[in-house]
Order: C-alpha cells, then structure tokens, then sequence
C-alpha cells in the first residue's frame, strides 16, 4: 500500500543531498516531489515510516536539518491543514495523522477534527455502517457481516466501496485509528 509522506524543513533544502541520503538509507521504490525549497512529499510503501526515524536522525546529524514528517494515507485538505498544524506548534519529527488529529482535537483546536468530519459525511450511511461494524467487530468481516446481517459479498463490496470513496484502507490500523476518531468526534453516530 502506497502511503504519502509530506515533509517541511524549517532551512532551505539542499534536493540534491536530501535524495541522496533517503534512497541511500531506504532502497525500496519511492518517489520524492517538492511543493518548495522547504517541503515536498515522499510517495512510499508503508515500510518506509520504519526507517524515517534513522533517515531523520541522518539528517539532522550530516546536514543539521530538522524537519517534520507527516505520514498520511491521500493528499487531501486534512493532511496539509495537519501538516500546518505542526509547523505552526514550530514541532519537529515524525508523525503520522492519527497522532496529529488527535493532539490538536486535545488542545482544542478543532479544525482537523472539523475537516475529518466533513470528509466522511459524504459517504453514504450503509458505507459508514459497514466500516463502523467492520471497527466493532474488532476487524473481522465475518463477524460484521453477521452482525449487519447482509451476505459476507456485500459486506466486502461495501467495505471497498468505502476505501475506493474514502481512499482510507480501515485494514490498516493507523487508517481505522483516524475513521475510529471519526466516530468519536461525530456526534451523529
């Protein structure tokens, strides 16, 4: 599964060195694009986050960059106004968007959490039932389609009809964490 991991340095990047150290340190396929001379996103495989913290540490320690990175599962409205956040709060490091929705939500600023539920309210019902009991029913999709009682086919087909909308893949846990906060934070469920 293909993740995006945006990143900003608070200093001018030197590109040409900041690609040499990632495909250094993390051989697998990854595409590196730059929005300017201080951020960009690094498209990768979930795996890649395992090796940020050394990538990281390798760019503070050889180019004195600190920067924040910010792993997401689409490149929507949510994950720039989170990555915002964090350079805002002037944080470095690495984190993904469940720990950033859930900080800003605990320091009562509720714009991410506000915009999480503006994403999912445009999923029809039955698609937000279906990953709701898929949640519930502690990941398995057996259990939730007995419980909703539909067919085990129709549950799957509602669950990927959820991913294809939502480009959230709830099989992932840090991607059931944020639709799981989603729950929480919308009172209308």
């Amino acid at each position: 599964m293909i993740k995006y991991y945006l990143f900003h340095s608070y200093q001018k990047l030197n590109k040409t060195e900041f690609d040499e150290i990632i495909r250094n340190l993390y051989s697998y396929y990854l595409d590196i694009e730059y929005e300017n001379n201080n951020s960009g996103i690094i498209m990768a495989d979930e795996n890649f986050y395992f090796r940020l913290d050394i990538i990281q540490n390798v760019l503070l320690n050889d180019l004195n960059i600190n920067l924040i990175f910010l792993e997401t599962f689409d490149l929507n409205n949510i994950s720039y106004l989170a990555l915002n956040y964090l350079i805002d709060k002037r944080k470095s490091g690495l984190y993904s968007l469940d720990e950033v929705i859930f900080d800003s939500y605990i320091n009562k600023i509720y714009i991410l959490s506000d915009e999480l539920i503006k994403l999912f309210n445009q999923c029809d019902k039955d698609l937000l039932n279906t990953a709701k009991y898929y949640l519930k029913a502690n990941m398995n999709s057996v259990l939730a389609s007995k419980y909703l009682y539909v067919h085990r086919n129709t549950f799957d087909y509602r669950l990927n009809k959820f991913k294809d909308i939502t480009k959230l893949d709830i099989k992932n846990y840090k991607n059931a964490l944020i639709f799981d906060l989603y729950l929480k934070f919308n009172s209308n469920n």
